[in-house]
């Protein structure tokens, strides 16, 4: 892809990178905690709220499934900090952007869970304490489970905050996913060798500083130098949001569902093989239907033929 850039490559490890990456935490920090968009009424409209349970306690979450016939790809999309609420509706701001610049009736679902706002974070717990992406863990179980979702074709996407997530989200389940769409990234991961293998476009805002920038890029060509197929895109603009320009003048929407899961990098999960039983379900009730509407045509046929010998005009 031609929209890829190219960055002087340093040692991650050394003291100018890690005091880049504190730079950019600190400052992607207060750009993160700016108030969020408020979603559009008909975005709320479109997606239903679902409860789950994760043991003992409920879990909510927004979801977004097409009017056509599955299976569906499906995206998880990850909110920025500014979209921390209780409300199970503040998440889905920005997705306007995401469902009505496909230039088509949207094909794809979209489930979009919402972190406390006491607790905005996606990566502010440890794992084994009920942090935001084991609850995740279960939203994804509920929706595979109740939907007939494409287990090649999930993908995350995420904005700021979330565009952290989106890499640290994809480390945990390596072979999970199809397509992964990082955008304004706050924090990138330290190492690159879980992700060599998914297509990835990241996007990332010129106003956010040179450190950021470079510090996103030198985790880009990182992923380069190993066969990644990865590609970054610098975005000016004059704010924190790059997310707008991505969705609207560089088709990502039509990128992320053109993409498909490497099958030879891992083995399925149980929620991704109980999805494709779920498939061929609805792949063999489909061929059901056309072979037994063929048997009821043919039957009929000879129902006529039968009536017509039958009848006063037959010659005996």
């Amino acid at each position: 892809m031609s929209r890829g850039s190219d960055f002087l490559k340093s040692d991650p490890s050394s003291g100018q990178a890690k005091q880049m990456t504190m730079f950019t935490c600190i400052s992607l920090f207060v750009l993160g905690a700016q108030r969020g968009t408020l979603p559009e009424p008909h975005v709320v409209e479109k997606f239903r709220e679902v409860y789950c349970r994760s043991g003992d306690r409920p879990i909510v979450y927004r979801l977004f499934c097409p009017d056509s016939p599955g299976p569906w790809p499906l995206i998880v999309w990850f909110h920025g900090r500014g979209e921390a609420g209780d409300d199970n509706q503040q998440q889905l701001a920005w997705l306007e952007l995401m469902l009505e610049n496909s230039g088509r009736p949207f094909p794809a679902c979209v489930v979009a869970l919402q972190r406390p706002a006491p607790s905005p974070r996606w990566l502010s717990h440890r794992p084994g304490s009920g942090d935001a992406f084991e609850l995740l863990d279960e939203v994804l179980t509920d929706v595979m489970m109740h939907h007939a979702i494409d287990p090649d074709r999930v993908m995350l996407c995420g904005i700021s905050s979330g565009g952290s997530a989106v890499w640290a989200y994809a480390q945990r389940h390596p072979h999970r996913f199809s397509a992964l769409a990082p955008l304004a990234t706050t924090v990138v991961p330290e190492q690159v060798e879980s992700l060599t293998s998914i297509p990835i476009w990241a996007f990332q805002s010129a106003a956010d500083g040179d450190a950021s920038v470079e510090n996103v890029g030198q985790f880009v060509d990182r992923l380069r130098q190993q066969g990644g197929p990865t590609h970054l895109t610098i975005i000016k603009s004059q704010t924190h949001d790059c997310w707008t320009q991505a969705f609207e003048d560089y088709g990502l929407t039509d990128w992320m569902l053109s993409q498909l899961r490497q099958q030879s990098e891992g083995p399925c999960s149980t929620v991704l093989a109980n999805s494709r039983f779920r498939i061929s379900w609805f792949r063999w009730k489909s061929c059901y239907r056309v072979m037994l509407s063929g048997c009821l045509l043919v039957i009929a046929s000879i129902g006529l033929f039968k009536m017509v010998g039958n009848g006063p005009l037959s010659r005996g």
